[in-house]
């Protein structure tokens, strides 16, 4: 029992040491870390860079609303270019429209109304560009550049059954001129940008999509339909009419022209490959070449209907039905009626409207032109001149 006695110090002393050491361990540890963590606050990130690997950014991350995509950033900085490139070609169009009206006294006098909408310059030469009831029956065209003073501008030509006009300013060589891009190709769903004058406010810029395409509209200034409409969500309203539509390039495709006033999101341009031509004409004869026919492609459906109404089937599938002329036009003269359907032009066969147009523009002012339609089941060429 003594020597088992003995032997309990030596136990407890050994259990000790062992305790000492332990906690002495924990001492320094914690001292390590203390002076490490100091030394890494001041040091900053390249130092916590170089011990541990770098952290890949989660998904999350990547989608917060406060850290915009690359491509985000790029849509938006490219509208930014496009503004401040194209704006300036972009004018504000001030009318003063004089009509002489009965007062009370059923005396007549006479009464002015102002009118306001938007332009945009083609060439240096001056020619603007805009809408036909921007400017009809105006005494007075005022046309301001952005950031300059009104000028006086100049009725070149107007074409109420396209709503197209050219104005004339005074050009030089600094004149902002936007460029014209293709519309002939254009995507529905693809970007957009409206420039205008909404209610006076100047160079107003909406953006959205191409809605539609090969829309059709009538219009109350000539009771005609505007065919071939590009139709988008770009926020348009009174003022923006004349004005451009803009591609993400900065190239314009449209010519805004229309709105539904009851919706919203409903806009409508002139496409430009027409509105080109037709601003051609104008520049170089004062008035639009044009055949002069409102017409309907033949579909099915309506193959269908007319020979419900006539009772019989009728000797063609194909063709135009013509639903309308223009008053003095070439096809009016000729003896066109509504209800013919115009199967050829010049012995070339005509399957759809869009048929029309070129080869009308390839004969050119002056041009001999031979219709052939079918009226009352018979084929009947009929004869005429383009002017």
């Amino acid at each position: 029992m003594g020597e088992v006695g003995k032997e309990e110090p030596a136990v407890a002393e050994r259990r000790a040491r062992r305790w000492s050491a332990v906690w002495t361990y924990i001492l320094v540890s914690l001292v390590f870390m203390a002076v490490f963590g100091t030394l890494l606050a001041v040091r900053g990130l390249p130092g916590r860079s170089r011990l541990f690997p770098p952290r890949r950014p989660v998904k999350a991350q990547q989608a917060s609303p406060a850290t915009p995509s690359s491509e985000a950033l790029s849509d938006e900085a490219r509208t930014v270019e496009v503004v401040k490139r194209v704006g300036p070609a972009v004018v504000m169009i001030n009318t003063r429209v004089e009509k002489v009206v009965l007062d009370f006294f059923r005396r007549p006098v006479i009464e002015q109304e102002e009118g306001i909408g938007s332009g945009v310059i083609i060439d240096r030469d001056g020619h603007v560009l805009t809408n036909h009831h921007v400017i009809a029956d105006a005494s007075r065209i005022l046309v301001t550049l952005p950031g300059k003073p009104p000028v006086k501008g100049t009725l070149v030509g107007g074409d109420r059954f396209n709503d197209l006009a050219v104005v004339k300013i005074p050009g030089n060589a600094n004149l902002p001129v936007a460029p014209l891009g293709d519309s002939e190709h254009l995507q529905v769903g693809q970007g957009v940008i409206a420039i205008g004058n909404p209610f006076g406010f100047d160079n107003t810029v909406t953006v959205g999509v191409i809605s539609a395409l090969d829309r059709s509209l009538p219009t109350e200034e000539s009771g005609l339909q505007l065919q071939e409409l590009i139709q988008t969500d770009a926020s348009i309203n009174p003022g923006n009419s004349g004005g451009p539509l803009l591609n993400r390039n900065g190239e314009v495709i449209g010519i805004n022209t229309a709105i539904i006033a009851e919706a919203r999101g409903l806009g409508f341009a002139i496409p430009i490959h027409v509105a080109r031509a037709i601003a051609d004409d104008l520049i170089r004869h004062g008035k639009v070449l044009r055949l002069g026919i409102v017409g309907e492609t033949l579909s099915p459906a309506i193959v269908d209907q007319l020979e419900a109404q006539v009772g019989r089937r009728l000797p063609v599938e194909r063709g135009i039905l013509v639903v309308g002329l223009e008053p003095g036009s070439a096809a009016a003269s000729a003896g066109v009626r509504p209800g013919d359907i115009l199967v050829e032009l010049n012995d070339r066969p005509v399957t759809q409207v869009d048929d029309i147009r070129p080869l009308v523009r390839k004969i050119g002012f002056g041009g001999q032109v031979v219709l052939t339609v079918v009226r009352e089941g018979k084929r009947i060429r009929l004869r005429s001149v383009l002017s």
